[in-house]
């Protein structure tokens, strides 16, 4: 008799809270408002170089309510920068700390405008990319000899370089020549600004036809108070 009485009180205790489990609503968490005053963006890192590779960081976060963990959040970059996934938009997770860090690169200078939005509230920032300098520069021409006549060209092309990442765009170098004496027998026209892959070139004529020799072209930029050089060596017969 006792044993009955124990199972008709469990039973009972059973399908009262099964009763209260059917009563209970769980949110949806993708359209769950989140209180605007509690997500905040926080900018790690600015004025970042421009080179493709480095990253501004961004913190968003969300909480203290318990409605903030795991939540999607919608990030979108206006068009210089990239997110990891290579594009201008893609959804990430708030961890259980309410946090996520979100990376933007750029490949050219300017300003990204970043939007990220928690359910019904949004928030943006402002991540700066600034110009990147090279590391080193490389000339080359498409010939190695050149003849002493006025009508004699060489097309010079100067390739600079940065590692990790690619130089912005837009730069320039100041060409000189130079003999194994110092002098000059020659100028430079028609030079270009780098494009997205860091090359530069430009047109190489003699104007001393008297001179036999090896003859040194060279480009140089300054960056950061920097001097960074290149050169190639061609001759003159």
């Amino acid at each position: 008799m006792k044993q009955l009485i124990i199972v008709i009180a469990l039973a009972c205790l059973i399908f009262s809270c099964s009763d209260k489990a059917d009563d209970l609503v769980v949110p949806n968490l993708a359209t769950e408002p989140v209180n605007p005053s509690e997500l905040s963006f926080t900018l790690l890192n600015d004025n970042v170089a421009a080179d493709g590779v480095s990253t501004a960081e961004l913190l968003v976060k969300a909480g203290p309510s318990i409605l903030s963990k795991y939540r999607d959040v919608t990030v979108e970059v206006s068009s210089i920068g990239k997110l990891p996934n290579g594009s201008n938009s893609m959804k990430l997770m708030l961890d259980i700390n309410g946090e996520v860090h979100v990376y933007i690169s750029a490949g050219a200078v300017g300003k990204s405008l970043i939007t990220a939005t928690v359910g019904n509230s949004t928030k943006t920032a402002t991540a700066t990319f600034v110009a990147a300098g090279p590391d080193e520069v490389i000339m080359e021409t498409h010939a190695a000899i050149m003849p002493p006549r006025f009508d004699a060209k060489l097309n010079v092309k100067a390739r600079l370089v940065r590692t990790p990442g690619l130089p912005s765009p837009n730069q320039s170098l100041s060409f000189y020549d130079s003999t194994t004496t110092g002098t000059s027998v020659g100028v430079f026209l028609n030079s270009t600004t780098s494009n997205a892959q860091g090359e530069i070139t430009t047109e190489y004529w003699l104007t001393d036809t008297s001179y036999r020799g090896p003859l040194y072209l060279k480009g140089f930029m300054m960056f950061n108070g920097k001097r960074i050089h290149g050169s190639t060596r061609v001759a003159v017969q």
